[in-house]
């Protein structure tokens, strides 16, 4: 358990801290028969729904060695926010391939779905809003814990993904939370850690993108509404060549058909140079798992919509299958390298031509498939 700190009473400028007990865990898999959560957004805002007792609870399925837990509310949230169905893919091997934070309306939009999706109020807090200073997101994070009401950030420990405030201490100057990157020795330098595992981290500001505090519920779901408009993003993030976060990204179709042709500049793999095959095999293997674990929850997404709207059934169900096979796609790019994980020897194995040489066109059968999905989501818009 954390341990609780002083002053949750009085005036914002007497506030000492306040820890928030309780709260899930979040991060990437690190053995057990809970089904991996590698997408930070929807992993920390399942965490907030359960530990506000407002989630869709667990069951076991049967998986590769025996019986896994899999998280309802992650999986809707997969879903309703389209995460499930997205894919970027800039040509200059950019590591924020998976990321959606910005300020642009594309972006917001998984936001806004989300929430909708579960009913609730929230707002985005971004650094580069007009006096949005380190003295106004402080007020705005003591006010929220006050409510025992955690916090999504952006940033703080690692880079600009989701991450869960969970308290403030000494006035403030002191954050706490959970992290996906919190283990990791590229960005653990200078944590301390409550009992509990909660991370310490001083200087949070400078390394905070944004905060998106959460409201209460404020309305209920009309749940067929948000599995249609769900679906109806699905299709636009397939099919749309080009999103707007940062600058142009391509995506859906044109991302599969970018990441095919970037992985055969053969001249982008200096020998030897083990800095820079690291970095591009870091990016192309993130991003297989993305799509691995994004088509694969889109299919159980998509098999909780077809139980809910049975005139759906037929499409979905052939949409079901297209993500299904996407997903097995996946497993035989990560055994042509010898399977998954970052060691030197993977890294070597991608290097070589002929490696590459057979992916690429397991990347555009992917495509194809996602294609093909889009094409049996769109006959359900009609229904």
């Amino acid at each position: 358990m954390a341990r609780k700190v002083l002053n949750t009473h009085g005036p914002d400028e007497d506030f000492v801290g306040k820890v928030i007990e309780g709260i899930p865990r979040v991060g990437f898999y690190r053995g057990g028969n809970a089904c991996p959560e590698s997408y930070p957004f929807s992993s920390c805002l399942a965490a907030y729904l359960r530990f506000m007792g407002d989630d869709r609870g667990t069951h076991q399925i049967d998986g590769p060695g025996g019986k896994w837990v899999l998280n309802d509310t992650y999986v809707y949230l997969m879903g309703t926010s389209g995460e499930a169905f997205r894919l970027f893919w800039r040509p200059n091997w950019d590591l924020g391939n998976s990321g959606i934070l910005s300020l642009t309306p594309d972006s917001r939009k998984f936001f806004e779905l989300a929430f909708a999706g579960i009913g609730y109020g929230y707002e985005i807090l971004h650094r580069k809003d007009h006096g949005m200073n380190e003295s106004v997101m402080r007020q705005r994070i003591i006010q929220s814990l006050r409510d025992a009401r955690p916090v999504l950030g952006f940033g703080i420990v690692g880079p600009p993904e989701c991450c869960l405030i969970t308290g403030l201490d000494q006035g403030g100057e002191v954050l706490m939370g959970w992290s996906f990157f919190q283990d990791s020795p590229d960005f653990s330098a200078g944590l301390d850690f409550e009992p509990c595992g909660y991370f310490r981290k001083r200087g949070w500001y400078a390394h905070t993108h944004a905060l998106v505090p959460i409201s209460h519920r404020i309305g209920p779901v009309n749940q067929e509404v948000a599995y249609r408009r769900s679906i109806q993003w699905a299709i636009d993030l397939i099919r749309r060549p080009i999103i707007e976060l940062d600058g142009p990204w391509p995506s859906g179709l044109a991302a599969f058909a970018t990441w095919a042709q970037t992985i055969l500049r053969h001249q982008d793999f200096p020998s030897g140079d083990m800095t820079v095959l690291r970095q591009r095999h870091l990016a192309h293997t993130s991003t297989v798992g993305m799509v691995a674990e994004g088509r694969w929850y889109g299919s159980l997404f998509l098999k909780a919509v077809k139980e809910a709207i049975d005139s759906l059934a037929d499409p979905l169900q052939e949409a079901i299958a297209c993500f299904e096979q996407e997903h097995k796609l996946m497993w035989e790019i990560w055994g042509l390298v010898g399977g998954l994980g970052f060691e030197d020897d993977k890294v070597l194995r991608f290097a070589e031509p002929k490696v590459r040489e057979q992916i690429a066109p397991i990347l555009l059968q992917a495509r194809d498939l996602d294609a093909q999905a889009a094409d049996c989501l769109e006959k359900t818009v009609v229904l």
